[in-house]
């Protein structure tokens, strides 16, 4: 039985960029500008209603809204434009994504600036980490290049002046399969290429030693904590040699981890693949290590405390938590150390240890762990 045309248009709610904008579209060869705000929504949540032709779209495997409704605005814009969109931190920060930075790293000029939910957000109801992606289509570009700043956090009083002093470097470095490192100051570029000069990482390690278990947090946004006991869901398990297991517990509790976190992560989760990344020092089994691991383990237990908290499964259950910014002394003992065998000026290690200091030694910030 035919279907009514009008229960049809109503039904599927056809739309064809050429047919709409013939004129923009065929005859100025698309539009000077695209601005939007997609919506940030699964892909599998809507596909049993709203199904894409797949084989069409190069950004599928991102399975999500964002990706797709980017990739055709970008079909539809002209050689001489324009394009500005707010979509999800981690469209630039996570493998998963990699279809949608190969898209958009065709860009001539591209700029990048990332911005936290925490203390603020760039939209209330939001609460996820934003990326802005500014991009320019024109003739005078010869080659590629992309801009970047650093990952923003701030108070609601400062909302006012938050874009006009963003700080933007020039950036075309890759550091890992798919991400866009967070880069603001050419003192980063140097601190990352001294932290990844050694080819031998975490990940690589092995030995015919034995092997003992550190677990890292995998959530929390301003501190990263590594012990050698699993208090919840939250830690994640890895195996290291024995004899690596102090510098090893020390890189991860370390501000330059924080660091290297944030400039090529999500900036929420810390991930087995983050935690492994870090480089080994030629000094790797300095027996300042063992020191230090001994004094920071020892001074997490001291500031800790036993709290009650819901479980996953609404359940009330008790459990331990730390709170590194009470043990920052040590913790910059361990980045001198770090920097030392990195090879780190002094001005490299002062920016280590300041970065983001002004929010991750907040005093609202002890519950921050469980969030």
């Amino acid at each position: 039985m035919a279907i009514k045309y009008e229960n049809w248009l109503e039904s599927y709610q056809p739309f064809h960029w050429f047919a709409e904008f013939y004129e923009i579209v065929h005859d100025k060869g698309g539009f000077d500008i695209v601005i939007g705000n997609p919506p940030y929504v699964s892909y599998a949540k809507v596909k049993s209603t709203y199904s894409l032709s797949e084989s069409k779209y190069n950004t599928i495997s991102c399975n999500n809204l964002y990706a797709f409704v980017i990739e055709v605005c970008l079909s539809v814009i002209h050689k001489e434009s324009s394009f500005g969109f707010i979509i999800p931190l981690s469209s630039t920060n996570a493998n998963d994504n990699n279809s949608f930075q190969k898209i958009i790293r065709k860009t001539p000029f591209l700029a990048l600036s990332h911005f936290g939910m925490r203390p603020s957000r760039l939209f209330n109801g939001v609460d996820m980490n934003l990326t802005i992606v500014i991009g320019r289509w024109t003739s005078k570009n010869s080659s590629n290049q992309t801009y970047t700043s650093r990952f923003y956090r701030w108070k609601a009083e400062y909302r006012s002046s938050l874009f006009e002093n963003i700080e933007y470097i020039a950036n075309n470095k890759i550091i890992k399969k798919a991400a866009f490192p967070k880069f603001s100051r050419n003192i980063e570029l140097l601190i990352w290429d001294k932290l990844m000069k050694n080819k031998l990482s975490l990940s690589t390690l092995t030995t015919n030693e034995k092997y003992t278990n550190l677990y890292f947090h995998g959530f929390g946004r301003y501190w990263r904590k590594c012990i050698n006991e699993q208090l919840s869901d939250n830690y994640q398990k890895f195996s290291i040699p024995v004899e690596y297991e102090p510098f090893a517990f020390c890189v991860l509790n370390s501000q330059l981890a924080y660091w290297g976190w944030v400039v090529q992560g999500d900036c929420y989760r810390f991930t087995k693949t983050d935690a492994l990344s870090f480089s080994i020092t030629p000094s790797a089994k300095n027996k300042d290590y063992e020191n230090l691991h001994n004094s920071l383990l020892s001074d997490y237990e001291i500031h800790s405390k036993i709290i009650d908290k819901k479980a996953r499964n609404n359940s009330m259950v008790r459990e331990k938590q730390f709170f590194p910014q009470k043990s920052k002394s040590i913790i910059d003992a361990i980045d001198t150390v770090l920097a030392k065998h990195y090879g780190f000026t002094d001005e490299e290690l002062d920016f280590i240890i300041n970065y983001d200091i002004k929010y991750r030694m907040g005093k609202d910030l002890e519950v921050e762990e469980g969030e």
